[in-house]
């Protein structure tokens, strides 16, 4: 049947957009797009591209399929960070073993079970990988608690396999308490004022 209606994604919108949130940001400060599910529906790949002719190079999305779909529109200097916990790096049918032997693809930790799977996928690829640890700072969605970090951490820096390029956090409330949106921030930042890490990442839409 046919739909009357359509929906219309501005290239132009877009990059005003990119350069309004640049225009915010000071050195070494970056902007990261999520692109999970599809782009949200807007289509994943198409944002993907237009983002990186506007100088984005970090993004972002939740599965290992979700980043096998978008996988071969990245730049050679792009990277794509899956967000999701990796439980079975041995199936074949999320392509891991393919995803792992990419250099632009690093991967998500929420708790200490999850060095042993990243281990093992990094075993597959020959080589380390980087990986980023969520911690839960007030959603209560995902990620290890602030108690469990420095026991994480250690694992993460004693493997041969795991390489530490980030911590990260999910707001809960941006959208509708900033007060407690800081309070998350405030718990980050005093997680990671004395830790050997380079990216440190929390903000969302709202954030």
């Amino acid at each position: 049947m046919e739909r009357p209606s359509w929906l219309e994604i501005s290239e132009e919108a877009i990059s005003s957009n990119i350069a309004i949130l640049n225009s915010a940001l000071v050195d070494p400060m970056r902007l990261g797009h999520v692109i999970k599910a599809d782009g949200y529906g807007l289509g994943g790949s198409v944002l993907l591209e237009m983002s990186q002719r506007c100088g984005v190079t970090d993004f972002f999305v939740f599965s290992a399929d979700q980043a096998m779909a978008v996988r071969e529109q990245l730049n050679k200097t792009s990277r794509l960070v899956v967000l999701r916990s990796v439980t079975n790096p041995e199936s074949t049918s999320a392509g891991f073993e393919e995803l792992a032997r990419d250099i632009r693809i690093q991967w998500t930790l929420h708790g200490a079970s999850d060095v042993d799977a990243i281990a093992r996928l990094a075993s597959l690829a020959g080589r380390p990988l980087g990986v980023h640890l969520e911690v839960d700072t007030g959603m209560n969605r995902g990620g290890c608690s602030l108690a469990d970090v420095p026991e994480i951490v250690e694992q993460i820096l004693v493997s041969n396999s795991l390489e530490l390029v980030g911590i990260c956090t999910h707001l809960a409330t941006a959208d509708s308490s900033p007060e407690e949106a800081e309070k998350q921030r405030e718990r980050l930042a005093n997680l990671t004022r004395d830790m050997q890490v380079s990216e440190v990442h929390v903000e969302n839409s709202h954030g």
